[in-house]
């Protein structure tokens, strides 16, 4: 898997950390060899996800909490305007499993 994350920062720093030994490999594997930039990539979904959690919580303490109905809706859409624009790849002969980027997204990161 060739890395299409770019790091947040220009410099890296080696760390120590455990990890299951089988857990490991296959993470390895999946990274083509390049265990680093799997974990990396991996470490950096999960900062993304937390710290949606985060703006979750916060409009919840707000707001009050979620309307399950509304969010379904909008996963509804999402998943439809996400089909849609998967066909209209797949006609114009594009890769689908291309990264694209929006104004909303920095070049170079790939959620």
């Amino acid at each position: 898997m060739a890395s299409s994350i770019t790091s947040m920062a220009d410099t890296t720093r080696k760390y120590s950390v455990t990890i299951p030994e089988d857990v490991a490999e296959e993470a390895r594997v999946r990274g083509d060899g390049n265990l680093s930039a799997y974990v990396t990539a991996a470490v950096a979904r999960q900062l993304e996800r937390d710290r949606l959690g985060d703006l979750v919580a916060g409009f919840e303490e707000e707001h009050g909490p979620l309307d399950p109905a509304a969010v379904d809706e909008k996963r509804s859409i999402i998943a439809r305007v996400a089909a849609d624009y998967l066909r209209a790849r797949l006609a114009e002969g594009q890769d689908t499993a291309a990264p694209v980027h929006t104004e909303h997204e920095p070049p170079g990161r790939v959620a």
